[in-house]
């Protein structure tokens, strides 16, 4: 769900989710990430021993080492750089495999599992024999549950196709304008799109009532967003939370996490703070990564609870443990603003703040794009750096993040006219 509080606006949830995919740890203890290595390394349709054109960086782009050679380990956090004609196939034995061909792609460990984030077009393949990686891409996210994958698509062309535990994703162009969901399972095992520049695809209002009218959970759900943010028909949300209830009523952790969602940030009518933490706390135990968001900045808060941020880190981790962006960023502002409640510490710790902003901007986070460009305009914990800042501001605000917007404005406007 989509939701507005202190001034920002955020994407809680992945709105077609057909389901959460890992449970969390408690904390992010941080334990020794898989050993991820280089299982094979083939150049124009030979296996070859190394490559010198790839290269291996940080989150934030700085570069590790140039050139990977089979059998390399890598960090939990990283993104390799796979130059075109080049294949690198990367492993764990108790996760799976992933396969890059001319992509770059971000590494990012949680402790519970690993997330790839697709960086630039290139064929990605995932092999996930233990449910252990979650995939992102440009505009692209893929979420697996049991035998089926909901796949959110905004590439200018993409093909999508799975076989038992492997996924393959063709990503052919970064312009962001399709935008479809559609499940893959046994009976449906590929999407293909071939989308012109200006063209959107996507699931029709029609299609999705039918789902809705057949019972379906997840199209109950699908449908009751439509109707809740005016997706093609006008918007009316005492119709939706009617969908909610029936596809939660079926135990839809995400049609849980609505419910909970429009009692905290709903019209106002609708509004049921004390009501709000029973669905989401039913989301949460479901596996949805957005209900332990929302409950963590309930806390933050004190919509509807008293104020915590012992829970509100709590939830927090739970959330940004399962990779999501929005909770992963909250971490960082906690850490940014220094509040004595979470970590004994009563003065901001910026550098620890920065690594969470830039895991999060790696998925795409508008709003950590946002944060990391008003780090580098201050010097908060990085050197202060205006055109570093007008590059992540320029990012956000392609996103629509209006902060972002005001800070371009106010660092061009110190400029010699």
């Amino acid at each position: 769900m989509r939701k507005s509080h202190a001034g920002r606006n955020r994407i809680a949830a992945f709105l077609f989710a057909a389901g959460a995919l890992f449970a969390a740890s408690a904390t992010l203890a941080d334990p020794a990430a898989p050993a991820l290595r280089i299982e094979e390394i083939v150049k124009n349709g030979a296996r070859v021993t190394s490559e010198p054109g790839a290269t291996l960086r940080a989150l934030d782009g700085t570069v590790l080492r140039r050139g990977l050679q089979e059998g390399a380990a890598l960090p939990g956090d990283v993104q390799a750089v796979v130059p075109a004609g080049v294949r690198i196939r990367v492993g764990a034995a108790d996760i799976g495999t992933v396969t890059l061909e001319g992509a770059t792609a971000a590494f990012h460990y949680t402790g519970s599992y690993q997330s790839v984030a697709t960086l630039s077009p290139g064929r990605v393949e995932i092999d996930d024999r233990s449910d252990r990686f979650r995939f992102f891409g440009p505009g692209f996210e893929l979420v697996g549950h049991a035998a089926a994958y909901a796949v959110d698509i905004a590439a200018g062309s993409a093909t999508v196709s799975r076989s038992r535990g492997t996924v393959t994703a063709l990503l052919l162009g970064p312009t962001a304008f399709v935008r479809r969901v559609d499940l893959l399972t046994e009976a449906n095992p590929a999407i293909s799109y071939d989308m012109s520049a200006q063209t959107t695809a996507k699931m029709t209002a029609a299609e999705d009532a039918a789902a809705a009218a057949s019972g379906a959970a997840n199209g109950e759900y699908n449908f009751g967003m439509r109707l809740y943010w005016g997706d093609g028909m006008p918007a009316d949300a005492v119709r939706a939370m009617r969908y909610f209830q029936s596809a939660a009523a079926a135990r839809f952790p995400e049609a849980e996490n609505a419910i909970g969602y429009v009692d905290v940030y709903g019209p106002a009518v609708m509004q049921d703070t004390a009501h709000a933490s029973r669905w989401l706390l039913l989301a949460a135990a479901g596996g949805s990564a957005a209900a332990e968001d929302t409950l963590g900045d309930m806390y933050n808060y004190g919509h509807g609870v008293v104020q915590s941020y012992a829970d509100a880190i709590h939830w927090y981790q739970l959330s940004a443990a399962e990779g999501d962006a929005d909770a992963e960023n909250d971490v960082g502002l906690l850490y940014y603003f220094g509040h004595t409640s979470y970590f004994g510490e009563a003065t901001p710790q910026y550098a620890e703040a920065m690594r969470w902003f830039r895991i999060a901007a790696a998925q795409g986070n508008g709003d950590a794009e946002n944060d990391v460009g008003y780090a580098y305009e201050h010097g908060h914990g990085v050197p202060q750096d205006n055109a570093e800042a007008l590059y992540w501001y320029r990012l956000a605000a392609a996103q629509g993040v209006a902060a972002a917007a005001a800070g371009i404005k106010r660092i061009e406007s110190m400029k010699p006219q």
